[in-house]
């Protein structure tokens, strides 16, 4: 493994960065649905709602949980690192360091949670799969503080993420408390699915809380992937020297597609149909450049056709010097 100045090289595979925070919330947000719905469809689900661990249960949903977590963990502990290697150099250096060492935890015990499974190893599982709740809420919560200058719109859905997170954190302590209690009158069995059982009734509540928790701790992990976005941009404006005028931009749209030029910047380009978020830039994939090029073409013909034409449009007549700006502009773009 290579470090790069943008992102890691694993033997041939690059990474960038942005590549590494979106892999650290997608591949979770993947793995735990699908672990839970092969546990339902394989008929290996003692019944609904469960606790989202149940799930790696012996057979091929155990596969998914622990490989799927497993790598989750390990691109979480090198995002912990590049977000740090990244964004340290700010007013708030001390806080950046907390923040990574939440990271590493975070992901650390994730790793470990993914082969701890909650049949054979239930102290250990509970232990870290709380170690990773409780670790992630603070890691995004550190995370948020120690980025002043933090993309706004990633700011937003974080804040989100860590409310949602954070009460249903609360639900879901104040239901497995109640479920101790209830184990002192049922008494913790060797059969980890008869004292689930005997309990369903509060895990009813905490299993539905415990999927909101999750659900909040991605958000506060894909909140991240704007920040990556805006700091290499910025970066890279930055290492070129550019003068503001040289950042401008031209933009141009229709129902599937968004292309915007820059004078002296790569290009974008879009599919607002297939990417909304418009995250995934396809402007030096060579499948797309036909489109690109009937875009740059209208971009430009909309361009001379509206541009400012004071002098072009002047006419000496009969009637002295006078402006005309011809016929009605047909619509370029449709």
């Amino acid at each position: 493994m290579k470090i790069l100045e943008d992102g890691l090289m694993i033997g041939s595979i690059r990474l960038k960065d942005l590549d590494i925070a979106r892999i650290s919330w997608i591949l979770p947000a993947i793995t735990v649905p699908v672990a839970m719905i092969v546990h339902i469809l394989l008929g290996n689900a003692r019944t609904f709602p469960i606790f989202i661990s149940e799930a790696d249960f012996p057979g091929l949903e155990r596969w998914i949980f622990t490989i799927g977590l497993c790598i989750a963990g390990l691109m979480q502990i090198i995002f912990a690192c590049r977000m740090w290697a990244t964004m340290r150099n700010n007013e708030r250096k001390k806080l950046m360091h907390l923040t990574l060492l939440c990271g590493l935890f975070t992901g650390g015990n994730l790793v470990i949670m993914s082969f701890a499974n909650m049949y054979d190893h239930l102290a250990l599982h509970v232990v870290t799969a709380s170690n990773v709740f409780q670790g992630g809420m603070l890691w995004a919560l550190l995370a948020h503080f120690s980025l002043p200058n933090a993309n706004k719109k990633g700011r937003k859905i974080r804040v989100w993420g860590m409310l949602i997170s954070l009460i249903s954190y609360i639900v879901m302590t104040q239901s497995v408390i109640r479920a101790v209690k209830d184990l002192e009158k049922y008494g913790l069995e060797q059969d980890t699915i008869f004292t689930l059982n005997s309990i369903q009734s509060a895990i009813e509540v905490a299993a539905i809380a415990e999927y909101g928790l999750f659900v909040g701790l991605i958000m506060a992990l894909y909140s991240f992937e704007f920040d990556f976005r805006e700091s290499n941009y910025s970066k890279f404006v930055k290492e070129k020297i550019l003068e503001p005028e040289e950042c401008n931009l031209l933009c141009i749209r229709d129902k599937r597609w968004k292309y915007v030029h820059f004078p002296t910047l790569p290009p974008l380009l879009f599919d607002l149909k297939k990417d909304p978020l418009e995250i995934n830039n396809l402007s030096n994939n060579k499948k797309y450049q036909k489109i690109k090029n009937e875009l740059l073409s209208k971009l430009l013909s909309h361009r001379l056709l509206h541009q400012e034409r004071q002098l072009s449009s002047m006419q000496i007549s009969s009637k002295g010097l006078t402006t005309s700006y011809g016929s009605s502009i047909r619509k370029i773009v449709k």
